[in-house]
């Protein structure tokens, strides 16, 4: 019985600290996206904003990750749109939309591969 309550205790205090890093790490980056010019450093922002919020509810950072896509189309930054498009893939997935994911990740491979980045997708 007391080795169950020390596993339960451990696992609130590592949950509760987990979260509380995320929201950190999530402050810090809205604060960040604030201050950063419209460049490739705001894509990159924006697609870890996402992925932060990603893990926590898969919904939840969408609009950031549609932001960084248009924002690497508006920069012709071509690493930011595969990222973008990659993730978009991976939000399709966890919401089981399998056809539409497996359709968006053939199309940012063969992306890739016409721009000979396909290693920017790993």
């Amino acid at each position: 019985m007391l080795r169950r309550l020390i596993l339960i205790f451990i696992s609130c205090i590592f949950f509760v600290t987990t979260s509380l890093f995320s929201q950190s790490k999530v402050d810090s980056l809205r604060n960040l996206l604030k201050t950063l010019p419209e460049d490739t450093n705001k894509v990159n922002a924006y697609l870890q904003l996402h992925v932060t919020l990603h893990l926590e509810d898969p919904g939840l950072g969408y609009g950031y990750l549609e932001k960084a896509l248009a924002l690497s189309y508006e920069l012709d930054f071509k690493k930011g749109q595969l990222k973008s498009l990659l993730d978009l893939g991976i939000h399709l997935e966890t919401r089981s939309e399998y056809d539409s994911a497996l359709s968006l990740y053939q199309e940012t491979q063969r992306r890739a591969e016409v721009l000979g980045k396909r290693e920017d997708l790993m």
